[in-house]
């Protein structure tokens, strides 16, 4: 099974069901973590997968226990990166952005902004650029560690992530507003809302970070703080890009809620 999203506790009990419901269904291809387990089992509802051959529901309750997700077991194809030509400006294949001095070689000190335009690397926009190419790094290392620890579900949520830092790349290189966008099947005021009240989503204080919390978690805790300095990196460049910075912001608060799911124990 590849999983196309996350169900996680916090979404469930936004969600507000009925007193009277008695079973709650969701399609094959959501992850669903421990804790919505849980939640369900202490609230005696029943979990069903919908069958969408049939256009029915299918009581398979708990069938996920011990799935392993299909992409972890078999090696997945690389995505290429798609390269645009440019063409020559008055005879030069590069421009300075900033002094639109040509060159017709590209200086080892510059880079390229857009296209052929070319900045110095000691910008701050293209040291955020680095920064973020840091944090897709980081992020599958984590996946990686994960993955080994038999968290499948941090795998999945990070998935999530890792795609959003790819939008937030590719808006700033080509210089457009983000589309709309959720993590783990939530809006950016409800990752503020549940990560601002982790009690009340998952019974815990907010934990204190420590070195017995053990490997998963202590790279999660790091990814978050690593979220963060993205974000001030953002500020700092891109102070006009709203977009970016939110998306900056709700992705440390994803990662946090990531983080409490695991001690917890709502998610694996």
């Amino acid at each position: 099974m590849s999983y196309k999203s996350v169900l996680t506790e916090g979404e469930l009990r936004g969600k507000c069901m009925p007193l009277n419901t008695q079973e709650y269904c969701v399609k094959p291809n959501v992850y669903v973590t421990q804790g919505v387990k849980d939640y369900l089992k202490e609230k005696k509802i029943v979990l069903k997968y919908e069958d969408t051959a049939q256009g029915t529901s299918v009581d398979t309750t708990w069938k996920m226990e011990h799935s392993k997700m299909e992409h972890s077991k078999k090696e997945q194809p690389y995505k290429a990166m798609k390269v645009e030509p440019f063409h020559l400006e008055n005879g030069y294949k590069y421009i300075d952005y900033e002094t639109g001095q040509g060159y017709k070689e590209k200086p080892e000190n510059m880079t390229h902004l857009r296209g052929n335009k070319l900045i110095k690397k000691s910008s701050s926009g293209i040291k955020f650029r680095g920064y973020i190419d840091y944090f897709k790094g980081q992020i599958l290392h984590v996946q990686f560690i994960a993955e080994k620890n038999g968290y499948d579900g941090v795998v999945v949520m990070l998935e999530d992530v890792s795609l959003l830092v790819d939008k937030i790349l590719s808006a700033e290189v080509k210089d457009i507003t983000m589309e709309p966008w959720e993590l783990c099947g939530m809006e950016p005021e409800k990752l503020r809302r549940i990560s601002h009240n982790i009690k009340d989503f998952y019974g815990i204080e907010h934990p204190i970070p420590h070195y017995k919390m053990g490997e998963t978690t202590i790279l999660l805790n790091s990814l978050r703080t690593i979220a963060r300095r993205c974000e001030l990196y953002a500020v700092e460049a891109l102070e006009d890009r709203q977009d970016i910075i939110l998306a900056l912001n709700r992705m440390s608060s994803c990662i946090y809620i990531i983080f409490c799911e695991v001690i917890a124990k709502k998610v694996r």
